[in-house]
């Protein structure tokens, strides 16, 4: 993720979330912790450098430039020239990086969002880096898709060209655990003299209600999983404002369900090398992770068992989405209801928890 001035719609809600959000994006050091991201950087290298046909001779326009490394991995690729859009002030560090590698002629810094942008011609090929936490946090594929319906010649090409979102049911009796026991500090009727216990309810549930974002074992999820798949080149941005799927689990071993997984996979594949950026629970670790959703209650389900429903992704004015699931263990049982903020979320590798492996 760059600073690419996320959200199409922007209201002055969605402003003031920007100004003070993306202002990381103009730091050297947010920049390195991406770049550092090995698996990340590696995955576009590949995807660039091995699908030279794509890019030899062609123009290229980069989204969300940052520092500009894909505009660099694009002019390694032979393209003819590059224009690399970056709304933060990073844009300067981009332009120098591009002059110590030789390349101010061939890549062409435009500092700005990509609204406020104007080039001079159509383009073959766009690159970005626009994935945030499940793929969709930040809402930088809104500006993505626009930049394709804006730019991209016809029978021009994306990277990535599409992406997966996949849910599975999990079991982690330490994670339910760790979580409420955070939780628990405000039964305490002590505190230093103060009765906490009033606010004991409301900080489970806040507890319950934040998405979890970290590593977790494989082994943990009790069903394969249900999947989105989500085509950049065809979808316009408003299409994914509302992203929904069904999902029908069946449990495989006899479990107590504490949530839902959720992770994705970019397609960064062009014409000569097919390439994919995995972050599911069984891909090696990227600093997106994987999210995880706690149930309110956890699901006593049986082997064979079905868990049957509807995942949507709604995005919120905080250049996030909503996460809604509806839910039904066994067609005798009441729908049930749970939502959670994806802005909202928990960073595990930050805190006291950490993964039980």
């Amino acid at each position: 993720m760059q600073g690419g001035s996320g959200c199409v719609e922007r209201t002055e809600e969605t402003r003031a979330w920007q100004a003070t959000h993306f202002r990381h994006y103009a730091e050297l050091a947010n920049q390195q912790n991406m770049l550092e991201d090995t698996i990340r950087t590696a995955a576009y290298h590949t995807a660039i450098t091995r699908n030279s046909a794509d890019f030899t001779g062609r123009v290229v326009l980069d989204v969300g430039a940052g520092s500009g490394i894909l505009s660099l991995f694009a002019a390694q690729a032979g393209a003819a020239r590059v224009y690399a859009v970056e709304a933060t002030s990073m844009a300067h560090h981009a332009r120098a990086l591009m002059a110590a590698n030789g390349l101010s002629e061939r890549v062409i810094v435009l500092q700005g969002a990509l609204a406020e942008i104007t080039l001079p011609e159509s383009v073959d090929l766009i690159i970005s880096e626009p994935l945030g936490v499940l793929l969709v946090h930040e809402r930088m594929l809104e500006v993505f898709v626009a930049a394709r319906e804006r730019w991209l010649k016809p029978n021009g090409h994306m990277v990535p060209q599409a992406a997966v979102l996949s849910v599975a049911p999990f079991e982690d009796h330490y994670l339910h655990t760790s979580i409420l026991n955070w939780a628990q500090f405000w039964e305490q009727s002590n505190f230093f003299g103060c009765n906490l216990t009033s606010l004991a309810a409301t900080a489970r549930t806040d507890a319950l209600s934040m998405p979890m974002v970290g590593p977790m074992k494989a082994s943990t999820l009790r069903a394969g999983p249900a999947s989105l798949s989500v085509d950049f080149m065809h979808m316009t941005s408003r299409d994914l404002l509302h992203l929904s799927w069904p999902f029908a689990f069946t449990v495989t071993a006899a479990s107590e369900l504490h949530g839902l997984a959720l992770w994705f996979d970019a397609d960064l594949s062009g014409s000569q090398h097919q390439e994919w950026l995995k972050t599911g629970p069984e891909a090696a670790k990227t600093h997106w992770y994987q999210t995880r959703v706690l149930f309110p209650t956890p699901v006593t389900a049986a082997a064979g068992d079905d868990i049957i429903g509807h995942i949507t992704l709604l995005a919120n004015p905080n250049c996030s989405y909503d996460i809604r699931v509806e839910a039904r263990h066994r067609p005798s049982h009441p729908h049930s209801d749970a939502s959670w903020q994806l802005d909202a979320t928990y960073a595990l590798e930050r805190h006291r928890y950490w993964w039980n492996g």
